[in-house]
């Protein structure tokens, strides 16, 4: 019998697509939602958006109840306690928040760095006794999730592991090949995506990625795009910043630092005069959620 090689049709879909398909596909075959904080932005794509445009979110109807009621208790579990405690253990462990929402927590490292956090869940605790001052909604939407079992602790986090190597794999691929694909100008955005966060970035920084010196490189970004170093390095913190606004409930303080800038009133300061308003107008203005949860906060108030 002589052997048969079948190719097979696969879609049109681009990369990006196919991932988040995978992403939500994962997602069903586990019975979780998979949230992603990424806090240095390894995971940022060559065009500056992010793998999932929600993915950095926690996503079911009771987070969404609970962010609604009062952002901030959300905001410092799941950005600060949870962050800073990954950060410290660097292993994987188990987080309970201020509303009883168990998720299993895995700080994705590299090279000894915390990176991102990556959380699945959302669990209710079978054992834990539902306070008197719940609303009704409150106490039907915990009681719609599943409950929190730890026999499923190690398969679930063998899945998660294999998982966040692969969101960072996929986005650092993703990036190489687009620097491969441009000409020098992308090679210098390629740059600037990656280094945004950080607020040490230099003008030398650039010029020994590129192979040139200092001077010379300021000439070829004049070149290029008609700026200088500072002007191009803003720019990609106001992109990064736009983006953590319309996707994230944290604080603009937060934000500020997770874009690369020293401090929040230098923030607001450059982040108007790239759009011609201030970070907290432009969230209100173009990401509905946080207006509804603001004005839920007023009136509780």
């Amino acid at each position: 019998m002589e052997a048969v090689f079948t190719p097979l049709e696969l879609s049109a879909q681009n990369p990006r697509q196919r991932f988040l398909e995978q992403w939500q596909t994962l997602e069903q075959k586990l019975n979780v939602q998979i949230t992603i904080h990424d806090h240095t932005g390894a995971l940022i794509l060559s065009d500056g958006g992010m793998l999932h445009p929600r993915g950095n979110l926690h996503r079911c109807d009771y987070c969404i109840f609970n962010r609604k009621r009062n952002i901030k208790l959300c905001t410092d579990h799941c950005h600060w306690a949870v962050m800073n405690e990954a950060a410290r253990l660097g292993r994987p462990f188990i987080s309970r928040c201020h509303a009883g929402a168990v998720e299993l927590i895995l700080p994705l490292m590299r090279n000894s760095e915390h990176i991102a956090t990556i959380f699945a869940g959302t669990f209710r605790d079978r054992d834990m006794e539902l306070p008197l001052s719940w609303s009704e909604q409150q106490k039907n939407l915990y009681l719609a999730m599943n409950v929190w079992q730890q026999s499923a602790v190690p398969a679930l986090l063998s899945t998660l592991e294999q998982f966040g190597a692969a969101a960072l794999a996929f986005a650092e691929n993703e990036r190489f090949s687009a620097q491969k694909q441009t000409d020098r100008s992308g090679e210098i955005n390629s740059f600037f995506l990656r280094r945004v966060a950080s607020p040490e970035i230099t003008l030398n920084d650039l010029a020994e990625h590129l192979e040139l010196s200092p001077s010379r490189t300021s000439h070829v970004l004049k070149e290029e795009f008609g700026k200088n170093f500072n002007e191009l390095l803003n720019s990609a913190r106001i992109k990064r910043a736009c983006d953590l606004l319309l996707t994230t409930q944290m604080s603009i303080k937060r934000i500020a630092a997770l874009s690369g800038f020293s401090n929040e009133y230098y923030f607001n300061r450059v982040f108007k005069q790239h759009t011609k308003l201030p970070p907290g107008v432009f969230r209100k203005r173009f990401y509905p959620e946080v207006i509804q949860t603001e004005s839920s906060e007023k009136r509780e108030k």
